[in-house]
């Protein structure tokens, strides 16, 4: 299950992306986006996937069309993931996918 949802954008606000994983097809992302949203964030854009934690983020298909979405968008734009083990199994899949420029601090 790979869903996108877009909303039309601001052009002078910050583009919002959220990224949203489940492992198995019996999950369901609502909560996460859920829980987004009750932070206070709306997604400009939103990237959703069934994936396995073990599959390292450079290997996400949602996750790269993400990417490649946020180098296209110019101006302020932020990642917004319900929990940190969203985007990788653990710390090093993590930062390495912050050092590859992918996510900043």
């Amino acid at each position: 299950m790979a869903r996108r949802h877009r909303r039309s954008l601001d052009p002078v606000a910050s583009v919002t992306f959220v990224y949203a994983r489940v492992s198995t097809a019996d999950q369901t992302t609502a909560n996460q986006l859920q829980d987004i949203e009750a932070a206070g964030f709306n997604a400009d854009m939103a990237y959703e996937e069934t994936v396995s934690g073990k599959v390292p983020v450079a290997e996400r298909p949602e996750f790269a069309a993400m990417l490649a979405a946020i180098a296209r968008t110019q101006g302020a734009k932020r990642l917004i993931v319900a929990k940190l083990d969203r985007l990788g199994r653990d710390a090093a899949d993590i930062f390495g996918t912050r050092r590859g420029g992918h996510v900043a601090a």
